[in-house]
């Protein structure tokens, strides 16, 4: 388990960097605050720490981390008529903001001189736009269109760089994961009574136990999926398993074990 503690050493050294980059007082007072994905931090370390320095490692995931960023920031900019200037500062500067961070993350990527990613990740932001594009205001989608949407948008970045790399194992493992991990945030939706597209889709075709239970099996599936994958695997299967613990509790591992 060290190696995780060294990850998560490594997830707040990259946090910083990534926050230090992003500092910048004028956008700080418009822009929403950015939350950062621990998890995403430490799986593309776990997955890239024997394949480069410590230093291009942080550099290559800080890039990563800050086109996400762009991408998602501009997810906060309305289509709404708005009315008073300060508004419409507001929403050019949250255009700007996100221009500014995947600006940056071409200059990093370049300063490094790897190019060949540049263009495999232009690739995968085209494709990411695409399909928010396709989903924009989407009342209700269906679990398939749901994965579809997880793995474009969410892990599409993270599997881009695996492939770059010839990780086939990790780039699996990361589209697996995170639907697994969106999954199980559903889940806790559906418990507190909240709604969400895919919550909505759900409500049409099966009543709320069944909801219940549908989202259970799948997250079941999910963790099975993962669990196969690194069954050959003796140093990525502790880091996949302390990760699915981290979001599915003991007593409903157990239950799962024993195919209740």
């Amino acid at each position: 388990m060290r190696s995780l503690y060294l990850y998560q050493e490594n997830v707040e050294e990259v946090k910083g960097e990534f926050n230090q980059a992003i500092k910048h007082h004028y956008l700080q007072t418009y822009v929403p605050d950015i939350e950062v994905d621990d998890d995403k931090i430490r799986f593309m370390y776990a997955m890239l720490h024997n394949k480069m320095t410590k230093e291009d490692l942080h550099l290559l995931i800080l890039s990563t981390l800050l086109v996400q960023a762009g991408l998602d920031i501009h997810d906060e900019v309305t289509l709404k008529n708005v009315d008073t200037d300060e508004l419409k500062k507001k929403r050019q500067l949250t255009v700007l903001a996100g221009d500014y961070y995947v600006a940056m993350y071409y200059h990093l990527l370049a300063k490094n001189g790897n190019v060949p990613l540049i263009q495999k990740i232009s690739h995968t932001i085209q494709q990411i736009n695409e399909k928010k594009m396709n989903h924009y205001e989407q009342e209700e989608i269906s679990i398939e269109e749901y994965k579809k949407i997880v793995e474009i948008i969410e892990t599409g970045l993270m599997q881009q760089v695996a492939s770059h790399f010839d990780l086939e194992l990790w780039r699996l493992l990361i589209k697996e994961f995170f639907y697994f991990k969106m999954l199980t945030n559903e889940k806790n939706l559906l418990i507190n009574g909240e709604q969400t597209a895919l919550l909505r889709g759900l409500h049409k075709t099966k009543p709320l136990i069944h909801r219940d239970s549908f989202l259970d099996n799948k997250i079941e599936e999910s963790k099975d999926r993962m669990l196969q994958l690194v069954e050959s695997s003796a140093t990525i299967k502790p880091f996949i398993i302390w990760h699915i613990d981290q979001y599915i509790c003991y007593d409903t591992l157990e239950n799962i074990a024993e195919g209740e």
